[in-house]
């Protein structure tokens, strides 16, 4: 009977942490992006990696960025956007684990960029940029799957009316 109750925590433990965006992922994201979101001036150094990758893999994308001076990530008007953006990330991963916050932010997000025209696709070249910024920043310390699984809750959360 031992043998079986051991078996059955084992398997809820597996399933546990094998859920989308699990308890144990929630506290690696906030963590390693504690790490890597920094302060001050590194804040904006690490904004503009993103861009950069974001831009690499969809050049296409600079042009939905007229207002803040997209085609010059060193504009004071593209830094404030990176503060607000990555603002807004920092926001969206403190409440990972508050569902009722989490979904209203994220709707609140999904019905701005709707108005803003941004296409859903660009939610998944955000995601691929940022995991490899992250890496970058983190190296081997970096969860991928963690941060896959996050990422995903958020960005599909945005996408939903896109």
């Amino acid at each position: 009977m031992a043998k079986l109750l051991f078996a059955f925590a084992a398997l809820c433990l597996f399933a546990y942490c094998n859920a989308d965006c699990s308890a144990l992922d929630k506290l690696l994201v906030k963590q390693q992006w504690a790490d890597a979101y920094g302060t001050g001036r590194t804040r904006i150094e690490f904004g503009q990696s993103l861009w950069r990758a974001i831009f690499a893999k969809a050049p296409d994308s600079k042009k939905l960025f007229g207002r803040v001076k997209g085609h010059d990530i060193n504009s004071p008007d593209f830094k404030a956007h990176i503060a607000r953006v990555y603002g807004g990330l920092d926001r969206l991963i403190s409440i990972l684990d508050d569902d009722d916050s989490l979904k209203a932010d994220l709707d609140h997000l999904s019905h701005q960029h709707k108005e803003m025209k941004i296409p859903a696709s660009y939610f998944d070249v955000l995601r691929a940029s940022l995991a490899e910024v992250l890496f970058a920043k983190l190296g081997h310390d970096f969860h991928r799957q963690a941060w896959e699984d996050c990422l995903t809750v958020i960005t599909s959360g945005i996408q939903k009316l896109l």
